[in-house]
């Protein structure tokens, strides 16, 4: 994993890997670089299960977000915007 691009880091790869919900003990598949064949990551498959949990969750999500008023919505999604352009900037 060593061609990588620095923003596309093993620790980065694997922070993002480690949030995903695939359930206990998931089976995986290898993500290649498009040019080389190269294998840079490790990604989990989620289960059927998994994939309900998570479908949930996000409907659980969602009807807390409609009820945020828009003002708040504003600020959250400035500073999710200001965030990525930071972090864009420092990974470039």
């Amino acid at each position: 994993m060593s061609n990588l691009p620095q923003r596309l880091s093993a620790s980065f790869l694997s922070a993002l890997t480690a949030s995903a919900t695939a359930g206990a003990d998931p089976a995986t598949i290898s993500a290649t670089e498009v040019y080389t064949g190269r294998p840079i990551a490790e990604l989990p498959v989620a289960t059927p299960e998994a994939v309900q949990d998570a479908f949930t969750r996000a409907r659980v999500a969602q009807r807390a977000w409609a009820t945020t008023l828009i003002a708040e919505r504003k600020r959250i999604l400035l500073r999710f915007h200001d965030l990525a352009l930071q972090l864009s900037l420092i990974h470039i």
